[in-house]
Parts: C-alpha cells; structure tokens; sequence
C-alpha cells in the first residue's frame, strides 16, 4: 500500500526519505518533482518470501543492505 495516497499498490521505495517511503508509482513521481527530493534515488519494491507488506522493503533493506 502507497504510504502517501494508501489506495495504490506500492512499487517504488524511497530510502533518502526520512523516513523512507513505500509509494506508488504517480505519487513517487508527483513527491519526487521538487528540488529537496529531486535526486533521490528510487528502487523497485522488494517484498521478502514471508511478508506481502510494503514495510517489508523497509527490512530488507536494513537486513541485507542497500
């Protein structure tokens, strides 16, 4: 679930965000167009063989690494 709309299926996250965000792909883009978030680096969501939950991205990261 997007954490900005939480109507959208997350596909983008955000770790240069504080905190970091799972979003979907038009409120990624709209949150994005700034010149504070403009180059951050957005990655594909990825979701852990044990969790279907878009705060899993926020694990995975933090357990394997970037």
């Amino acid at each position: 679930m997007c954490e900005d709309c939480e109507e959208n299926v997350a596909t983008q996250f955000c770790a240069d965000c504080q905190p970091p965000l799972v979003l979907c792909d038009n409120c990624a883009l709209v949150l994005h167009r700034g010149v504070t978030r403009r180059n951050h680096q957005l990655k594909g969501k990825v979701l852990s063989r044990n969790c279907n939950q878009s705060k899993c991205m926020l694990w995975y990261i933090s357990w394997h690494g970037n």
